[in-house]
């Protein structure tokens, strides 16, 4: 599974620290750490540093950062899990989730080529704390944990390798250095070093910054259910087309998420490119369109009011 290419919603280096809302690093600290602590894996400092640094650093996702991402709780631009079966087992093992559509793309197979973007889907999860179990319960969580990366480029080798990222640098299709044959490539071993080189690079560039935030910030409970949909951005800013959603829907670049996508064009317009794994979210797709509901996340009514008169009053003339 390829899952946070790089990509997705980077925004300018200089502008990452800005867009961070004061107690979010202290807050998703807090988060972490629970559920490290939940899968026998205290989190140590410098990993902890390391972990913050590449959801706000390399990816630019996390709760309460103003990215495209903002609103949905997602971290490190991680994606809904591809293919029939495996969606289907989201849906069914994580009911409070769900599904945001968003532009991506990956590197082209051969150095030079050009990359191919596409329409992809990254989770939704009701608090920080929902996003960290489920992130760090995934394999790269895992072998984060267990291998303990002592610095950002080797943090960086363990998900290039197993292919977290896709980077920006074509020629290395198997993210091993080698060629389709398995023979050691200058091509793929440049583009190799190199993407695991940006990537650790974007870390690093947020390392003060990180650190700062971690001796002051105290956090909030990560408990708490704070997805806002009013947050979510349009699908013009996620960059989000017919022509990606034609492609997705004709089996080529995206038709990984075919299982979860709207009926039409119309339908993915009118759900803002939301789908929830319980159906009955605001804008659902699940039955080609639906209107808004009253939300319901793992058995526990969220108020609508406290979404917003005007918001729900929006939503519900856009149906």
């Amino acid at each position: 599974m390829s899952s946070g290419s790089g990509a997705a919603v980077h925004t300018a280096q200089a502008g990452q620290q800005s867009i961070v809302d004061p107690g979010a690093v202290g807050t998703m600290m807090k988060a972490l750490r629970q559920a490290a602590q939940e899968q026998g894996h205290p989190l140590s400092d410098a990993l902890l540093r390391m972990m913050l640094e590449q959801l706000i650093g390399s990816e630019g996702a996390m709760p309460g950062m103003n990215s495209t991402l903002a609103g949905t709780n997602n971290i490190g631009a991680a994606q809904v899990p591809g293919g029939k079966d495996n969606l289907a087992a989201f849906k069914k093992n994580y009911p409070k989730m769900g599904g945001f559509a968003h532009f991506d793309s990956n590197p082209g197979k051969n150095k030079g080529d050009p990359s191919i973007p596409y329409l992809g889907w990254y989770w939704i999860a009701p608090s920080p704390l929902d996003a960290a179990r489920y992130w760090l319960a995934q394999w790269w969580g895992k072998a984060l944990l267990t291998q303990n990366p002592p610095d950002e480029t080797a943090y960086s080798t363990i998900l290039y390798k197993g292919v977290y990222f896709g980077g920006t640098i074509g020629g290395d299709p198997h993210h091993n250095g080698k060629d389709d044959h398995g023979n050691p490539s200058a091509d793929a071993q440049a583009a190799y070093d190199g993407n695991i080189a940006s990537y650790a690079k974007r870390m690093t560039a947020v390392q003060s910054f990180v650190s700062s935030r971690m001796q002051s910030e105290t956090g909030d409970d990560p408990s708490k259910v704070t997805f806002d949909p009013s947050k979510f951005q349009s699908l013009d800013k996620r960059k989000i087309t017919q022509a990606l959603f034609d492609s997705a829907k004709a089996g080529h670049a995206g038709s990984a998420w075919a299982p979860i996508l709207p009926a039409t064009w119309a339908d993915m317009q009118k759900s803002n490119g939301v789908v929830w794994n319980n159906g009955t979210g605001p804008g659902a797709v699940g039955s080609g369109g639906a209107s808004p509901s009253p939300l319901l996340l793992a058995g526990v009514a969220v108020v609508v009011a406290a979404l917003g008169a005007a918001w729900l009053a929006a939503r519900a003339k856009a149906a």
